[in-house]
């Protein structure tokens, strides 16, 4: 598990360095607002390797469209299994630093 969180740790660190280039902070604003409106339509699930099979770890997020293709491309790179389907359920929490994914 202590793997994983730093991996994790890793990949957050590296999108969020991404993630400030070249836009200022009114833009970036702009680009939160504008996203904030469109509702969610896509559930992302994002697995990941515990010690045992019984200890794997999965996480579930609503996204929305543009966020998940983002979201999964980046996963991807970083070596994670993620899947992405239309089940998007109301207490699903929205994927977290959700500007970076945009």
């Amino acid at each position: 598990m202590v793997g994983t969180y730093r991996l994790i740790t890793s990949v957050v660190a590296a999108l969020v360095a991404e993630g400030d280039s070249g836009m200022d902070g009114t833009a970036r604003k702009l680009t939160e607002r504008e996203y904030a409106q469109e509702p969610p339509t896509r559930r992302i699930t994002v697995y990941f390797d515990g010690p045992t099979p019984d200890h794997a770890l999965i996480l579930e997020y609503a996204a929305t469209h543009a966020e998940a293709g983002e979201f999964t491309s980046a996963a991807a790179q970083a070596g994670l299994v993620v899947t992405v389907d239309n089940k998007v359920r109301p207490e699903l929490r929205p994927l977290p630093c959700r500007s970076l994914w945009h």
